[in-house]
């Protein structure tokens, strides 16, 4: 009889944890799409400077972080369904 309580106990535990599981896992997505983008954003700034082409290639490598950064977010959630 107290097996079964711990159980029950146990389970209603494990429901309890799978909101702040997925609140784990998207904030993480969220830091990565993060850091996905302040990748190339540095990466641009490095590059604008390396070629005196300043704001230009910091335009183009930020956009493309962003599209990066989004696509990913997007496999990572079609991959959950």
């Amino acid at each position: 009889m107290e097996d079964q309580n711990q159980q029950e106990d146990w389970q209603e535990n494990l429901k309890r944890k799978k909101p702040s599981n997925a609140y784990l896992k998207y904030s993480a997505m969220a830091f990565q799409m993060i850091a996905i983008m302040l990748f190339f954003l540095f990466l641009g700034q490095f590059l604008d400077r390396r070629f005196l082409t300043e704001p230009i290639l910091t335009a183009i490598c930020l956009i493309t972080g962003v599209f990066i950064a989004i696509s990913f977010f997007m496999i990572q959630i079609l991959k959950e369904k």
